[in-house]
Protein backbone atom coordinates (compact mmCIF):
# COMPACT_ATOMS: atom_id res chain seq x y z
CA UNK A 1 0.00 0.00 0.00
CA UNK A 2 2.78 2.46 0.91
CA UNK A 3 4.55 1.62 -2.33
CA UNK A 4 1.46 2.58 -4.35
CA UNK A 5 0.93 5.76 -2.34
CA UNK A 6 4.51 6.90 -2.86
CA UNK A 7 4.27 6.05 -6.56
CA UNK A 8 1.08 8.13 -6.79
CA UNK A 9 2.70 11.08 -4.98
CA UNK A 10 5.81 10.89 -7.14
CA UNK A 11 4.06 10.56 -10.51
CA UNK A 12 1.43 13.18 -9.70
CA UNK A 13 4.02 15.68 -8.46
CA UNK A 14 6.24 15.30 -11.51
CA UNK A 15 3.29 15.38 -13.93
CA UNK A 16 1.88 18.57 -12.40
CA UNK A 17 5.27 20.29 -12.32
CA UNK A 18 5.91 19.32 -15.95
CA UNK A 19 2.48 20.53 -17.14
CA UNK A 20 2.73 23.79 -15.19
CA UNK A 21 6.22 24.42 -16.55
CA UNK A 22 5.28 23.71 -20.17
CA UNK A 23 2.32 26.08 -19.96
CA UNK A 24 4.54 28.98 -18.90
CA UNK A 25 7.28 28.73 -21.55
CA UNK A 26 6.73 30.47 -24.87
CA UNK A 27 8.08 27.97 -27.37
CA UNK A 28 9.58 28.74 -30.76
CA UNK A 29 7.68 27.26 -33.68
CA UNK A 30 9.05 23.80 -34.46
CA UNK A 31 8.47 21.54 -37.46
CA UNK A 32 7.21 18.72 -35.25
CA UNK A 33 5.40 18.29 -31.97
CA UNK A 34 7.37 18.02 -28.71
CA UNK A 35 6.80 16.82 -25.15
CA UNK A 36 6.03 20.43 -24.28
CA UNK A 37 3.21 20.42 -26.85
CA UNK A 38 1.82 17.22 -25.32
CA UNK A 39 1.83 18.70 -21.82
CA UNK A 40 0.24 21.92 -23.09
CA UNK A 41 -2.67 19.80 -24.38
CA UNK A 42 -3.35 18.69 -20.79
CA UNK A 43 -3.05 22.24 -19.49
CA UNK A 44 -5.57 23.42 -22.09
CA UNK A 45 -8.15 21.03 -20.59
CA UNK A 46 -7.82 22.55 -17.11
CA UNK A 47 -10.29 25.28 -15.99
CA UNK A 48 -7.41 27.46 -14.73
CA UNK A 49 -9.49 30.58 -14.07
CA UNK A 50 -12.07 28.66 -12.03
CA UNK A 51 -9.38 26.81 -10.07
CA UNK A 52 -7.58 30.09 -9.35
CA UNK A 53 -10.83 31.68 -8.21
CA UNK A 54 -11.50 28.68 -5.95
CA UNK A 55 -8.06 28.91 -4.33
CA UNK A 56 -8.41 32.65 -3.75
CA UNK A 57 -11.90 32.28 -2.26
CA UNK A 58 -10.80 29.56 0.14
CA UNK A 59 -7.62 31.44 0.96
CA UNK A 60 -9.48 34.61 1.90
CA UNK A 61 -12.59 33.17 3.57
CA UNK A 62 -11.73 29.78 5.06
CA UNK A 63 -9.79 29.72 8.34
CA UNK A 64 -8.76 26.07 8.03
CA UNK A 65 -7.41 26.65 4.52
CA UNK A 66 -5.44 29.66 5.80
CA UNK A 67 -3.98 27.48 8.55
CA UNK A 68 -2.97 24.93 5.92
CA UNK A 69 -1.15 27.64 3.96
CA UNK A 70 0.61 28.75 7.15
CA UNK A 71 1.71 25.12 7.62
CA UNK A 72 3.27 25.16 4.13
CA UNK A 73 5.34 28.15 5.25
CA UNK A 74 6.48 26.42 8.45
CA UNK A 75 9.49 24.37 9.50
CA UNK A 76 7.81 20.95 9.28
CA UNK A 77 6.85 21.27 5.60
CA UNK A 78 10.22 22.87 4.85
CA UNK A 79 11.85 19.66 6.12
CA UNK A 80 9.58 17.52 3.88
CA UNK A 81 10.43 19.75 0.92
CA UNK A 82 14.19 19.49 1.50
CA UNK A 83 14.07 15.73 2.08
CA UNK A 84 11.93 15.01 -1.00
CA UNK A 85 14.03 17.03 -3.42
CA UNK A 86 17.25 15.62 -1.99
CA UNK A 87 16.27 12.14 -3.23
CA UNK A 88 18.39 10.93 -6.16
CA UNK A 89 15.30 9.46 -7.86
CA UNK A 90 13.55 12.83 -7.78
CA UNK A 91 16.63 14.70 -9.02
CA UNK A 92 17.05 12.22 -11.88
CA UNK A 93 13.55 12.92 -13.18
CA UNK A 94 13.88 16.69 -12.75
CA UNK A 95 17.17 16.63 -14.66
CA UNK A 96 15.49 14.55 -17.37
CA UNK A 97 12.75 17.17 -17.74
CA UNK A 98 15.23 20.05 -17.63
CA UNK A 99 17.35 18.45 -20.35
CA UNK A 100 14.15 18.05 -22.37
CA UNK A 101 13.74 21.83 -22.43
CA UNK A 102 11.32 22.26 -19.49
CA UNK A 103 12.49 24.79 -16.89
CA UNK A 104 11.20 22.77 -13.94
CA UNK A 105 13.82 24.10 -11.54
CA UNK A 106 12.77 27.69 -12.22
CA UNK A 107 9.16 26.76 -11.52
CA UNK A 108 10.01 24.90 -8.31
CA UNK A 109 12.10 27.83 -7.13
CA UNK A 110 9.18 30.18 -7.78
CA UNK A 111 7.15 27.92 -5.49
CA UNK A 112 10.02 27.99 -2.98
CA UNK A 113 10.10 31.80 -2.98
CA UNK A 114 6.30 31.82 -2.76
CA UNK A 115 6.40 29.73 0.43
CA UNK A 116 9.76 30.85 1.86
CA UNK A 117 11.47 27.48 1.25
CA UNK A 118 14.97 26.56 0.13
CA UNK A 119 15.65 26.56 -3.62
CA UNK A 120 15.85 23.14 -5.20
CA UNK A 121 18.96 24.38 -6.96
CA UNK A 122 20.48 27.87 -7.03
CA UNK A 123 18.23 29.46 -9.62
CA UNK A 124 16.18 32.49 -8.69
CA UNK A 125 13.14 34.31 -9.98
CA UNK A 126 12.56 37.93 -10.82
CA UNK A 127 12.22 39.90 -7.60
CA UNK A 128 9.52 42.41 -6.81
CA UNK A 129 10.54 45.96 -7.76
CA UNK A 130 10.07 47.82 -4.53
CA UNK A 131 7.47 46.06 -2.40
CA UNK A 132 4.51 47.58 -0.61
CA UNK A 133 1.48 49.19 -2.22
CA UNK A 134 3.61 51.63 -4.19
CA UNK A 135 5.68 48.80 -5.67
CA UNK A 136 2.55 46.81 -6.50
CA UNK A 137 0.93 49.74 -8.33
CA UNK A 138 4.15 50.34 -10.31
CA UNK A 139 4.47 46.64 -11.18
CA UNK A 140 0.82 46.36 -12.20
CA UNK A 141 0.93 49.47 -14.39
CA UNK A 142 4.12 48.19 -16.04
CA UNK A 143 2.20 45.09 -17.15
CA UNK A 144 -0.63 47.02 -18.81
CA UNK A 145 -0.48 47.72 -22.58
CA UNK A 146 -1.64 51.32 -22.05
CA UNK A 147 -1.12 52.53 -25.63
CA UNK A 148 -3.07 49.61 -27.08
CA UNK A 149 -5.86 50.08 -24.53
CA UNK A 150 -6.04 53.82 -25.31
CA UNK A 151 -6.18 53.18 -29.07
CA UNK A 152 -8.93 50.59 -28.65
CA UNK A 153 -10.90 52.96 -26.40
CA UNK A 154 -10.82 55.73 -29.01
CA UNK A 155 -11.73 53.28 -31.78
CA UNK A 156 -14.73 51.94 -29.84
CA UNK A 157 -16.06 55.46 -29.21
CA UNK A 158 -16.14 55.96 -33.00
CA UNK A 159 -17.36 52.56 -34.16
CA UNK A 160 -19.59 51.11 -31.42
CA UNK A 161 -22.90 52.84 -30.58
CA UNK A 162 -23.31 50.61 -27.49
CA UNK A 163 -19.87 51.51 -26.16
CA UNK A 164 -20.39 55.23 -26.79
CA UNK A 165 -23.78 55.05 -25.04
CA UNK A 166 -22.09 53.56 -21.98
CA UNK A 167 -19.63 56.43 -21.72
CA UNK A 168 -22.30 59.02 -22.42
CA UNK A 169 -24.12 57.52 -19.43
CA UNK A 170 -21.00 57.58 -17.25
CA UNK A 171 -20.03 61.14 -18.11
CA UNK A 172 -23.56 62.47 -17.71
CA UNK A 173 -23.61 61.55 -14.01
CA UNK A 174 -23.72 64.30 -11.39
CA UNK A 175 -20.14 64.19 -10.17
CA UNK A 176 -20.78 66.89 -7.60
CA UNK A 177 -22.68 64.24 -5.65
CA UNK A 178 -19.48 62.16 -5.64
CA UNK A 179 -17.49 65.16 -4.44
CA UNK A 180 -20.02 65.66 -1.64
CA UNK A 181 -19.68 61.98 -0.75
CA UNK A 182 -15.90 62.31 -0.42
CA UNK A 183 -16.04 65.57 1.54
CA UNK A 184 -18.62 64.17 3.96
CA UNK A 185 -16.97 60.77 4.46
CA UNK A 186 -14.16 60.68 6.99
CA UNK A 187 -13.61 57.03 6.08
CA UNK A 188 -13.08 57.82 2.38
CA UNK A 189 -10.63 60.61 3.24
CA UNK A 190 -8.77 58.29 5.63
CA UNK A 191 -8.54 55.62 2.92
CA UNK A 192 -6.88 58.02 0.47
CA UNK A 193 -4.53 59.23 3.20
CA UNK A 194 -3.50 55.64 3.89
CA UNK A 195 -2.52 55.27 0.23
CA UNK A 196 -0.34 58.38 0.55
CA UNK A 197 1.20 57.12 3.78
CA UNK A 198 2.23 53.94 1.96
CA UNK A 199 3.98 55.90 -0.79
CA UNK A 200 1.33 55.61 -3.50
CA UNK A 201 1.36 58.68 -5.80
CA UNK A 202 -2.41 59.16 -5.81
CA UNK A 203 -2.31 62.30 -7.95
CA UNK A 204 -0.17 60.62 -10.63
CA UNK A 205 -2.49 57.61 -10.73
CA UNK A 206 -5.67 59.66 -11.18
CA UNK A 207 -3.90 61.94 -13.66
CA UNK A 208 -3.17 58.80 -15.71
CA UNK A 209 -6.82 57.64 -15.52
CA UNK A 210 -8.19 61.09 -16.35
CA UNK A 211 -5.81 61.47 -19.29
CA UNK A 212 -6.79 58.03 -20.60
CA UNK A 213 -10.49 58.95 -20.71
CA UNK A 214 -9.84 62.46 -21.99
CA UNK A 215 -11.06 64.72 -19.19
CA UNK A 216 -8.97 67.38 -17.47
CA UNK A 217 -6.77 66.84 -14.48
CA UNK A 218 -3.86 69.06 -13.47
CA UNK A 219 -1.51 67.72 -10.82
CA UNK A 220 -0.07 71.14 -10.06
CA UNK A 221 -3.61 72.50 -9.72
CA UNK A 222 -4.99 69.76 -7.51
CA UNK A 223 -3.61 67.76 -4.61
CA UNK A 224 -6.07 65.11 -3.40
CA UNK A 225 -5.55 65.61 0.33
CA UNK A 226 -7.53 64.19 3.24
CA UNK A 227 -9.20 67.61 3.53
CA UNK A 228 -10.60 69.42 0.49
CA UNK A 229 -10.99 73.00 1.72
CA UNK A 230 -8.28 74.50 -0.53
CA UNK A 231 -9.06 72.33 -3.53
CA UNK A 232 -10.23 73.52 -6.93
CA UNK A 233 -13.86 72.32 -7.40
CA UNK A 234 -13.23 71.42 -11.03
CA UNK A 235 -10.20 69.35 -10.13
CA UNK A 236 -12.05 67.54 -7.36
CA UNK A 237 -14.78 66.70 -9.86
CA UNK A 238 -12.16 65.42 -12.31
CA UNK A 239 -10.72 63.12 -9.67
CA UNK A 240 -14.09 61.81 -8.53
CA UNK A 241 -14.96 61.30 -12.21
CA UNK A 242 -11.78 59.23 -12.60
CA UNK A 243 -12.64 57.10 -9.55
CA UNK A 244 -16.24 56.61 -10.69
CA UNK A 245 -15.46 55.72 -14.31
CA UNK A 246 -12.59 53.43 -13.34
CA UNK A 247 -14.71 51.61 -10.75
CA UNK A 248 -17.53 51.12 -13.23
CA UNK A 249 -15.21 49.79 -15.92
CA UNK A 250 -13.44 47.34 -13.62
CA UNK A 251 -16.83 45.92 -12.71
CA UNK A 252 -17.96 45.88 -16.33
CA UNK A 253 -14.77 44.31 -17.67
CA UNK A 254 -14.91 41.51 -15.15
CA UNK A 255 -18.61 40.98 -15.67
CA UNK A 256 -17.93 40.70 -19.40
CA UNK A 257 -16.06 37.46 -18.73
CA UNK A 258 -19.30 35.81 -17.57
CA UNK A 259 -20.46 33.43 -20.32
CA UNK A 260 -23.63 34.62 -22.06
CA UNK A 261 -25.85 33.15 -24.73
CA UNK A 262 -24.51 33.85 -28.21
CA UNK A 263 -26.20 37.02 -29.55
CA UNK A 264 -27.03 37.55 -33.24
CA UNK A 265 -24.77 40.63 -33.45
CA UNK A 266 -22.00 42.34 -31.50
CA UNK A 267 -22.96 43.80 -28.13
CA UNK A 268 -21.47 45.99 -25.41
CA UNK A 269 -20.21 42.80 -23.79
CA UNK A 270 -18.24 42.00 -26.95
CA UNK A 271 -16.68 45.47 -26.89
CA UNK A 272 -15.62 45.08 -23.29
CA UNK A 273 -14.26 41.60 -23.97
CA UNK A 274 -11.96 43.19 -26.56
CA UNK A 275 -10.40 45.26 -23.76
CA UNK A 276 -10.15 42.24 -21.49
CA UNK A 277 -8.34 40.34 -24.25
CA UNK A 278 -5.59 42.98 -24.19
CA UNK A 279 -4.90 42.51 -20.48
CA UNK A 280 -2.16 40.09 -19.31
CA UNK A 281 -4.56 38.48 -16.82
CA UNK A 282 -2.25 35.58 -15.86
CA UNK A 283 0.66 37.93 -15.15
CA UNK A 284 -1.53 40.30 -13.14
CA UNK A 285 -2.94 37.38 -11.12
CA UNK A 286 0.57 36.08 -10.48
CA UNK A 287 1.66 39.56 -9.37
CA UNK A 288 -1.23 39.85 -6.89
CA UNK A 289 -0.57 36.38 -5.46
CA UNK A 290 3.18 37.06 -5.09
CA UNK A 291 2.61 40.37 -3.28
CA UNK A 292 -0.18 38.85 -1.20
CA UNK A 293 2.01 36.00 0.04
CA UNK A 294 5.38 37.75 0.39
CA UNK A 295 4.81 41.46 1.10
CA UNK A 296 3.81 42.45 4.62
CA UNK A 297 2.57 45.91 3.65
CA UNK A 298 0.37 44.46 0.92
CA UNK A 299 -1.06 41.95 3.42
CA UNK A 300 -1.83 44.83 5.80
CA UNK A 301 -3.62 46.64 2.97
CA UNK A 302 -5.76 43.55 2.35
CA UNK A 303 -6.57 43.38 6.08
CA UNK A 304 -7.67 47.03 5.84
CA UNK A 305 -10.10 46.11 3.03
CA UNK A 306 -11.66 43.58 5.40
CA UNK A 307 -12.03 46.13 8.20
CA UNK A 308 -14.78 48.47 9.41
CA UNK A 309 -13.39 51.65 7.83
CA UNK A 310 -13.39 50.32 4.27
CA UNK A 311 -16.77 48.65 4.89
CA UNK A 312 -18.17 52.11 5.62
CA UNK A 313 -16.69 53.51 2.38
CA UNK A 314 -18.15 50.56 0.45
CA UNK A 315 -21.64 51.06 1.94
CA UNK A 316 -21.59 54.83 1.39
CA UNK A 317 -20.37 54.61 -2.21
CA UNK A 318 -22.90 52.03 -3.35
CA UNK A 319 -25.73 53.85 -1.58
CA UNK A 320 -25.30 56.83 -3.95
CA UNK A 321 -28.16 57.19 -6.45
CA UNK A 322 -25.72 58.06 -9.23
CA UNK A 323 -23.81 54.82 -8.68
CA UNK A 324 -26.99 52.74 -8.53
CA UNK A 325 -28.24 54.31 -11.77
CA UNK A 326 -25.12 53.24 -13.65
CA UNK A 327 -25.17 49.73 -12.14
CA UNK A 328 -28.83 49.33 -13.13
CA UNK A 329 -28.00 50.55 -16.64
CA UNK A 330 -25.26 47.94 -16.95
CA UNK A 331 -27.44 45.19 -15.49
CA UNK A 332 -30.23 46.00 -17.98
CA UNK A 333 -27.62 45.82 -20.77
CA UNK A 334 -27.02 42.18 -19.82
CA UNK A 335 -23.91 42.53 -17.64
CA UNK A 336 -24.19 40.79 -14.27
CA UNK A 337 -22.41 43.56 -12.35
CA UNK A 338 -24.34 42.94 -9.14
CA UNK A 339 -23.25 39.31 -9.10
CA UNK A 340 -19.65 40.43 -9.54
CA UNK A 341 -19.84 43.08 -6.82
CA UNK A 342 -21.37 40.59 -4.44
CA UNK A 343 -18.56 38.15 -5.17
CA UNK A 344 -16.16 40.93 -4.14
CA UNK A 345 -18.33 41.55 -1.07
CA UNK A 346 -18.16 37.90 -0.04
CA UNK A 347 -14.44 37.89 -0.81
CA UNK A 348 -13.85 40.77 1.65
CA UNK A 349 -16.68 40.14 4.12
CA UNK A 350 -18.69 43.21 3.09
CA UNK A 351 -22.41 43.84 2.69
CA UNK A 352 -24.01 42.83 -0.60
CA UNK A 353 -24.83 45.69 -2.94
CA UNK A 354 -28.14 44.00 -3.78
CA UNK A 355 -29.66 40.88 -2.25
CA UNK A 356 -28.08 38.64 -4.86
CA UNK A 357 -25.64 35.99 -3.71
CA UNK A 358 -22.93 33.85 -5.18
CA UNK A 359 -22.40 30.15 -5.04
CA UNK A 360 -21.13 29.24 -1.60
CA UNK A 361 -18.24 26.96 -0.84
CA UNK A 362 -19.39 23.37 -0.52
CA UNK A 363 -18.12 22.47 2.89
CA UNK A 364 -15.09 24.59 3.72
CA UNK A 365 -11.75 23.43 5.04
CA UNK A 366 -9.21 21.29 3.23
CA UNK A 367 -11.71 18.53 2.61
CA UNK A 368 -14.17 20.96 1.01
CA UNK A 369 -11.42 22.51 -1.09
CA UNK A 370 -10.29 19.11 -2.42
CA UNK A 371 -13.90 18.19 -3.27
CA UNK A 372 -14.50 21.54 -4.98
CA UNK A 373 -11.25 21.35 -6.94
CA UNK A 374 -11.88 17.78 -8.11
CA UNK A 375 -15.41 18.75 -9.17
CA UNK A 376 -13.90 21.34 -11.53
CA UNK A 377 -11.53 18.93 -13.27
CA UNK A 378 -12.61 17.24 -16.54
CA UNK A 379 -11.30 13.85 -15.35
CA UNK A 380 -12.72 11.77 -18.22
CA UNK A 381 -11.23 14.08 -20.83
CA UNK A 382 -7.87 14.14 -19.03
CA UNK A 383 -7.85 10.34 -18.77
CA UNK A 384 -8.71 9.93 -22.46
CA UNK A 385 -5.98 12.38 -23.47
CA UNK A 386 -3.45 10.59 -21.25
CA UNK A 387 -4.21 7.21 -22.87
CA UNK A 388 -4.11 8.74 -26.35
CA UNK A 389 -0.71 10.37 -25.70
CA UNK A 390 0.77 7.08 -24.49
CA UNK A 391 -0.18 5.55 -27.85
CA UNK A 392 0.64 8.41 -30.21
CA UNK A 393 3.51 10.42 -28.68
CA UNK A 394 6.94 8.78 -28.26
CA UNK A 395 8.16 11.74 -26.16
CA UNK A 396 5.23 11.49 -23.78
CA UNK A 397 5.58 7.72 -23.44
CA UNK A 398 9.31 8.11 -22.76
CA UNK A 399 8.53 10.49 -19.89
CA UNK A 400 6.19 8.03 -18.18
CA UNK A 401 8.53 5.10 -18.86
CA UNK A 402 11.12 7.17 -16.99
CA UNK A 403 8.72 7.84 -14.11
CA UNK A 404 7.55 4.24 -13.74
CA UNK A 405 11.09 2.86 -13.90
CA UNK A 406 12.10 4.74 -10.75
CA UNK A 407 12.93 2.84 -7.59
CA UNK A 408 9.78 3.52 -5.59
CA UNK A 409 11.13 1.59 -2.60
CA UNK A 410 13.45 4.56 -2.04
CA UNK A 411 10.38 6.78 -1.81
CA UNK A 412 8.80 4.40 0.69
CA UNK A 413 11.99 4.54 2.74
CA UNK A 414 11.86 8.32 2.60
CA UNK A 415 8.30 8.34 3.94
CA UNK A 416 9.01 5.77 6.67
CA UNK A 417 12.12 7.62 7.85
CA UNK A 418 10.63 11.12 7.75
CA UNK A 419 8.58 12.07 10.80
CA UNK A 420 7.67 15.33 9.07
CA UNK A 421 6.23 13.56 6.00
CA UNK A 422 4.18 11.24 8.21
CA UNK A 423 2.95 14.21 10.24
CA UNK A 424 1.92 16.01 7.05
CA UNK A 425 -0.22 13.09 5.87
CA UNK A 426 -1.74 12.77 9.34
CA UNK A 427 -2.66 16.48 9.27
CA UNK A 428 -4.57 15.88 6.04
CA UNK A 429 -6.47 13.03 7.72
CA UNK A 430 -7.16 15.16 10.80
CA UNK A 431 -8.73 17.81 8.55
CA UNK A 432 -11.10 15.30 6.99
CA UNK A 433 -9.27 14.73 3.69
CA UNK A 434 -9.83 11.17 2.43
CA UNK A 435 -6.17 10.52 1.59
CA UNK A 436 -6.72 6.90 0.51
CA UNK A 437 -9.55 7.84 -1.85
CA UNK A 438 -7.46 10.61 -3.39
CA UNK A 439 -4.44 8.41 -4.05
CA UNK A 440 -6.72 5.63 -5.31
CA UNK A 441 -8.04 8.15 -7.84
CA UNK A 442 -4.49 9.11 -8.88
CA UNK A 443 -3.34 5.50 -9.11
CA UNK A 444 -6.37 4.54 -11.18
CA UNK A 445 -5.77 7.48 -13.51
CA UNK A 446 -2.21 6.42 -14.27
CA UNK A 447 -3.11 2.74 -14.46
CA UNK A 448 -1.29 1.12 -11.56
CA UNK A 449 -2.82 -0.89 -8.72
CA UNK A 450 -3.88 0.54 -5.35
Amino acid sequence: MKLFIMKAIFVLTVALVAIATASNIPAAASPSRTLEDDLQDFFDLLPVDKLTDLVVRYFTTDKEFQEAFAYLQGAEFAAVWDQFFALKEVKDVLNYLEEGGLAVYDLLNEVADFLGLNHVKPKGVKSLRAGGLSGFVDDALALLPLEELKALYEEKLKTSPEFKALFDKLFSSDFQKLVDFYQNSKEAQAMVQKLRDHGVDVDKFFELVAGFFGFGFSKHQFHFQSTCYSTSPNSVQSTMKAIFVLTALVAVATASSIPAAAPPSRTLEDDLQDFLNLLPVDKLTDLVVRYFTTDKEFQEAFAYLQGAEFAAVWNQFFALKEVKDVLNYLEEAGLAVYDLLNQVADFLGLNHVTPKGVKSLRAGGLSGFVDDALALLPLKELKALYEEKLKTSPEFKALFDKLFSSDFQKLVDFYQNSKEAQAMVQKLRDHGVDVDKFFELVAGFFGFGF
